[in-house]
């Protein structure tokens, strides 16, 4: 795992780790086909089914009336009529809708409890299939939180690059190739790693790219 983050810019770590959780939990069946596809891909929207009032084909009295946008509706939908463990979902949401407001509106509601026995009902991929429908702003949190449950606290943060690490295990045949980003400088830790190992002063050699050095190097 730290070998690979290595190579990884650090918005694709969380996506990494995401997968590797996904996938172990897929292979234990506790990720159905369903519910993959919906986390990846959502659902069609109301709009592109000729619903026009946005109520996914359901009795007025059945849809939640906090929820605002089709697009959620349409996955809430979706989510009860492929997932077995959701059936029951909108009927909770129009009983229950002063909690599942609050739930909605919480900061980080994907550390908040689902009202009533959802909590108990869902694993930790079904709940952030719920943030996903309802804040899909805080979907990246949620996935944090996610990797965290499945995984451990290592898992929820990037690793730090370690250039000791790094060096510890290249060799003459494989060496440590940096790709820097505008004002990223690592000279002075490179220096030092050269220090450590006694090869500092003439046994170090720096050559600047550019202008004709690429053969020197």
């Amino acid at each position: 795992y730290l070998n690979i983050c290595r190579g990884l810019f650090e918005k694709d770590k969380l996506i990494f780790s995401f997968k590797i959780a996904t996938e172990i939990l897929r292979n234990q069946g506790e990720i159905s086909d369903v519910e993959w596809r919906q986390f990846l891909l959502g659902c069609a929207s109301g709009a592109e089914n000729g619903d026009e009032a946005g109520t996914a084909g359901l009795p007025a009295d059945k849809v939640p009336k906090f929820v605002a946008e089709q697009r959620t509706l349409h996955e809430l939908v979706h989510l009860q009529e492929h997932s077995a463990v959701f059936r029951g979902i909108l009927d909770d949401l129009c009983e229950e809708a002063s909690e599942w407001a609050a739930w909605c509106a919480e900061e980080a509601m994907q550390r908040a409890p689902l009202p009533g026995q959802w909590e108990a009902k869902l694993n930790p991929f079904q709940k952030l299939l719920l943030v996903r429908a309802f804040r899909k702003d805080q979907v990246i949190f949620a996935a944090r939180d996610f990797c965290g449950s499945a995984l451990g606290a290592t898992y929820m943060q990037s690793p730090p690059f370690d250039l000791r690490g790094a060096f510890a295990d290249s060799n003459c045949a494989t060496p440590v190739i940096f790709i820097l980003s505008p004002g990223a400088d690592i000279t002075g830790s490179f220096l030092e790693i050269a220090k450590e190992c006694g090869k500092d002063g003439a046994r170090t050699k720096i050559v600047s790219l550019g202008q004709g050095q690429g053969p020197i190097a």
